[in-house]
C-alpha cells in the first residue's frame, strides 16, 4: 500500500522547479552525450567483477519510470525517482525524507550491460549508482555490483510506475 504524503509531494515539486530554474549541475560532456545518441550505450567490453548476479536469458523492458524510498543513514529515507528514456537519457531525482530543502535532480545517460541486465546512472556529484533491472523492478546494487542479501534486501528495490491512468 502506497501512502501519499503531501509534504513529500510538495517538496519534490519545489525541487523540480528549483532545478528547472537554478544552476545546472550536469557537465557539458553529459549534455553532449545526452544529445548525440538515439539508443542507450551498451557496455561491450566490461570485466564483470565477481558478483552474485548471473547472466540472464531474458531482457526486460527497462524503459519507464521507477520509484521507491531507499534506506538512508541520516534521514527517514531516500525517495528515489528514475525515468529511463528509450534513447538512454535518464532523470534521477532524490529527496532526503525528513530533511527540509534537501535533494537533487541529475540528468545524464545510462550505461547498459545487457548480458546481466545491469545499468549504471551518473549522480549529480559525478559518481555512479548501479542497478539490476528485472520485470517491473530496479534493484540498487552495492559498490561491488552485488544484490544485497538478508532481511533488508527488499528495501533497495524501486518499482516500475504506471502513470497511464492518472490523466
Amino acid at each position: 500500500m502506497i501512502v501519499f504524503d503531501l509534504r513529500l509531494f510538495i517538496l519534490a515539486l519545489v525541487l523540480a522547479l528549483v532545478a528547472a530554474c537554478g544552476s545546472d549541475k550536469v557537465t557539458q560532456e553529459t549534455k553532449e552525450e545526452a544529445t548525440t545518441s538515439s539508443s542507450p550505450p551498451v557496455i561491450e567490453e566490461f570485466n564483470m567483477p565477481q558478483s552474485n548476479i548471473e547472466p540472464v536469458e531474458e531482457n526486460y523492458d527497462w524503459v519507464g519510470e521507477y520509484e521507491g524510498v531507499l534506506p538512508c543513514d541520516d534521514c527517514e529515507g531516500l525517495y528515489t525517482n528514475i525515468i529511463l528514456e528509450p534513447d538512454g537519457k535518464t532523470t534521477l531525482q532524490r529527496v532526503y525524507v525528513g530533511k527540509e530543502d534537501e535533494g537533487y535532480i541529475a540528468k545524464s545517460r545510462l550505461r547498459w550491460y545487457e548480458k546481466y541486465n545491469l545499468l549504471y546512472i551518473r549522480e549529480w556529484d559525478e559518481s555512479f549508482t548501479k542497478f539490476y533491472v528485472g520485470d517491473g523492478i530496479m534493484i540498487q546494487l552495492d559498490d561491488n555490483w552485488n544484490k544485497r542479501t538478508g532481511p533488508d534486501a527488499n528495501q533497495y528495490n524501486l518499482r516500475k510506475v504506471d502513470r497511464s491512468d492518472e490523466f
